[in-house]
């Protein structure tokens, strides 16, 4: 018979003496026990990893210690996405309202932010792998669209070669993402599926800007020398460089600009002679 404890109990029965499958005041089987003495026992039921405790009424003065850690604790919670992660940190919860139990609040305010960093880091590296492979992903479906265009015999076909070129540029894309993932900044409360709507975002303007690099130079306004070569693989070269780098095309199309604009000024000055 599983042992109940009475409200006699309260102010006898240590609570140290309380067992894993034993009830609680409410009835409740206890599934673990996280932290008991003789004046409180901090403990689980139904193995969802929610912090249940009895206190002595002794101490009832220290239970408002744990009112200072509410603004730690709502953080923490804000982390608490299932019942796996609740019962990974149940233990640490448990022993920062401990020390507060024993009057040591400093203690518990340092632990509670301690497992808060630890949390937020988890969230920004999960956020990090979500981009990462989205971003892989989008660039294997450009693969396997290139492998069914080659199979077909479309390459001729001058769509099927366009997204050819679009696809060395989400190559760029992806190496870039790699080479800078631990240098971008991840917002902590992102979704995963922002996470990937922002990595299709940027490979899709990795290959836009691979586009838009080869309709200049067919347009002879940059790298006039690439079209005499007639080399494809040269297309397909700085189609990755313009994939790679978010400044590129910016950064082109800025000098082009300012080329433009020099012309103008150099054909005013002559027509005003």
């Amino acid at each position: 018979m599983k042992y109940k404890p009475s409200p006699t109990d309260m102010d006898t029965k240590p609570f140290y003496q309380f067992d894993i499958g034993d009830l609680d005041l409410n009835n409740e089987k206890i599934t673990a026990i996280y932290c008991a003495t003789e004046d409180y026992l901090l403990y689980e039921v139904k193995k969802n990893g929610v912090v249940n405790r009895i206190v002595r009424n002794s101490i009832d003065d220290n239970v408002k210690n744990i009112s200072k850690l509410n603004p730690l604790i709502i953080r923490f919670e804000d982390y608490m996405s299932s019942k796996r992660k609740r019962r990974k940190y149940a233990q640490k919860l448990a022993t920062a309202i401990a020390n507060c139990l024993d009057n040591n609040v400093k203690q518990a305010e340092l632990l509670l932010n301690s497992v808060i960093v630890t949390l937020e880091n988890e969230k920004i590296t999960k956020n990090k792998i979500v981009y990462l492979l989205s971003c892989v992903a989008i660039v294997m479906m450009n693969i396997v669209i290139c492998c069914t265009i080659h199979s077909l015999d479309l390459l001729n076909n001058k769509l099927a070669s366009l997204f050819l070129l679009a696809t060395f540029g989400s190559f760029g894309g992806l190496i870039s993402v790699s080479l800078k993932i631990n240098k971008l900044d991840f917002e902590l409360f992102y979704n995963q599926y922002l996470q990937i709507w922002i990595a299709i975002s940027r490979i899709s303007i990795a290959m836009i800007s691979s586009l838009i690099v080869y309709v200049l130079i067919k347009s002879n306004l940059v790298f006039g020398f690439i079209e005499e070569t007639g080399n494809i693989f040269v297309h397909y070269s700085i189609s990755v460089l313009a994939g790679f780098s978010e400044y590129y095309i910016p950064d082109l199309l800025g000098s082009i600009a300012k080329k433009s604009n020099n012309e103008l000024t150099i054909k005013s000055t002559l027509n005003d002679l």
